[in-house]
């Protein structure tokens, strides 16, 4: 960086020289990544141009500089109209709209899966505990603690959920492989994404085997045995 400072560069058919060196410009906007190029900051007397953006830093309320900013160009530069204005919070807002609204979409997708699964795993182990209650009844006259039947309940409801787990994976990483190679910037294996969701799932798996569970070692002993 220090280096670079005095030296000078060919622009447009001109020279500069170096006066200073600033920092990469991450972002076009609030929320739009840029590609990693070279950015040069020139006077505009050495490149006029026909729209100027400014920045106001203050210590106080932005909107209450928008007329005295106005006035000030207006006496300066009388053809020079101010066209946009707004405060920087509310330009973030607005940059990142877009975003918010397709973060909040894939949120309200993704909990609607997590929902429909958590409905799947209850409906099967309630109606699973529903068909053996005697069976659970048997087990607890013979001596089977609360902890083991919930166990083997909830055993029942991860082993189903690992089941599709795995279905899903396979499928997850064909689809994956063949979007990478045909768009640009999606990688071929990316864990992080499906190791979390498969964790969230399976933790719901849990919860959801949970009642089914508790209804299990509701069953007293002597009823099971009669119904056997």
């Amino acid at each position: 960086v220090d280096t670079a400072v005095g030296r000078q560069i060919e622009l447009f058919d001109a020279v500069f020289d170096v006066v200073g060196v600033a920092g990469d410009v991450m972002y076009l906007g609030a929320a739009v990544p840029r590609p990693r190029d070279i950015d040069v900051y020139l006077p505009i007397a050495a490149d006029p141009s026909r729209v100027v953006s400014m920045a106001i830093r203050t210590s106080g309320e932005p909107e209450a500089l928008i007329e005295p900013v106005r006035s000030a160009i207006a006496e300066l530069t009388p053809r020079s109209p101010l066209d946009w204005v707004a405060a920087m919070p509310t330009d973030l807002r607005r940059g990142f709209e877009g975003p918010r609204f397709y973060t909040i979409l894939l949120l309200a997708f993704a909990g609607s899966a997590l929902l429909l699964t958590a409905a799947g795993v209850f409906a099967l182990l309630a109606r699973k505990v529903a068909g053996e209650r005697a069976e659970f009844g048997i087990r607890r006259a013979f001596g089977a603690s609360r902890i083991h039947v919930i166990g083997s309940v909830v055993r029942s409801g991860v082993l189903l959920s690992a089941a599709g787990l795995g279905l899903g994976a396979v499928g997850a990483a064909g689809v994956t492989w063949l979007m990478g190679s045909s768009l640009f910037g999606v990688a071929r294996l990316d864990l992080r994404g499906p190791v979390i969701a498969g964790a969230v799932i399976l933790l719901v798996s849990v919860l959801a085997s949970l009642l089914p569970a508790l209804r299990a070692t509701s069953v007293h002993p002597v009823e099971a045995i009669r119904e056997s």
